[in-house]
């Protein structure tokens, strides 16, 4: 999802390049968010590559500690990033999280994986199952990784009126039996936007509930890094509350019972 909420210590480019800065109640930022380009266009990706290597040169950076999340949906396409990644080597960096919709293999990514210098966040649209190519690809990735704990699964629910228990339990299992250790849960962006109102159907509530407990009892670790995804399944998770019934009102149900449909 592209935003331009910074969270503190963060600074988010925008795909036209626009720099948004979080409130630093550090003494420097510690996360980069590079939202997709458009057509990684040459001159946004120079001002992008520009303005980092300003904030380092205004040691504005924490080089121990800075993660660098980009947005690339295409693997293919990550090598068009590489300017950007030059400047983090150059400068330092602790490692690049990769977002993405597919998983095409990408070689680059695969030794930054093994030098422990990346980590891979694959967005899995919720009823779409992964073909033999995809998972050959993710098994690789998890084989070459130093930290398996870097590559982790979430499954974006872009419907959610179309969502069901059964979809859930699937992806779940897929990812036990290739071996993901972490994996998230989400919503679509667009249920994120508070100027528009959505009805979350009753269901949703059982069904995130299965989710974590699903989760659980396969001992996978769950990603909650994102923080208006977090807000807004711990609302569609609480229960709802049993309205108190008092004594005599119980009485009187007894007495008179629903079916009857006598008058009181």
């Amino acid at each position: 999802m592209s935003t331009c909420k910074s969270e503190e210590n963060s600074i988010i480019f925008t795909p036209m390049g626009v720099m948004h800065c979080g409130l630093l109640s550090r003494k420097k930022y510690n996360l980069i968010v590079i939202n997709s380009i458009q057509n990684e266009n040459k001159k946004i990706l120079t001002n992008i590559c520009n303005q980092i290597a300003e904030l380092y040169s205004h040691q504005l950076i924490d080089k121990e500690k800075l993660v660098l999340r980009l947005n690339c949906p295409d693997a293919n396409k990550i090598n068009k990033y590489k300017p950007i990644l030059d400047v983090l080597n150059e400068k330092g960096f602790k490692y690049v999280e990769f977002v993405n919709k597919n998983l095409n293999y990408n070689s680059l990514l695969e030794t930054m994986l093994k030098e422990q210098k990346a980590a891979l966040c694959l967005k899995m649209s919720y009823g779409v199952k992964l073909n033999e190519k995809s998972i050959k690809n993710l098994k690789m990735y998890l084989e070459h990784a130093k930290n398996k704990e870097n590559i982790n699964v979430h499954c974006v629910i872009e419907d959610i009126d179309n969502a069901d228990e059964k979809g859930i339990n699937d992806f779940i299992k897929l990812m036990y039996k290739i071996g993901i250790n972490t994996i998230g849960l989400r919503v679509d962006g667009k249920y994120l936007d508070s100027n528009v109102y959505y009805k979350f159907p009753d269901k949703l509530n059982g069904i995130f509930i299965n989710f974590f407990k699903t989760a659980r009892q396969y001992c996978f670790c769950i990603d909650v890094k994102n923080k208006e995804q977090n807000e807004l399944l711990r609302k569609l998770c609480k229960k709802k509350k049993i309205k108190k019934i008092s004594l005599k009102t119980k009485i009187k149900n007894i007495i008179f019972r629903i079916e009857d449909n006598y008058e009181i």
